[in-house]
């Protein structure tokens, strides 16, 4: 029999999304910047669409809030770089 729960328990919303971010930027040329260097320092990054007039640089988009306080986690750990969660 192949039955289901009808009640799955996670920290996972079927319409979030979690980004470690590293830094909002309000000048869009500092955001850049921040992206240079954490590329030079082997990071994926990138920047989010801008939104209440400043630029957020992503290093990771996940479905799963675990998986991004890993990365989270590791960074702060191995580049000494602070960062926090943004759930949308």
């Amino acid at each position: 029999n192949n039955l289901k729960a009808a009640v799955t328990i996670s920290n996972q919303s079927a319409n979030e999304i979690f980004e470690v971010v590293i830094g909002s930027f309000s000048n869009e040329i500092n955001a850049k910047n921040m992206i240079d260097k954490l590329h030079s320092k082997g990071i994926s990054a990138r920047k989010l669409k801008k939104e209440n007039k400043l630029f957020r640089i992503s290093v990771g988009k996940f479905l799963n809030k675990n998986n991004a306080e890993k990365l989270q986690k590791s960074i702060r750990k191995r580049h000494k770089i602070s960062s926090w969660i943004l759930t949308k």
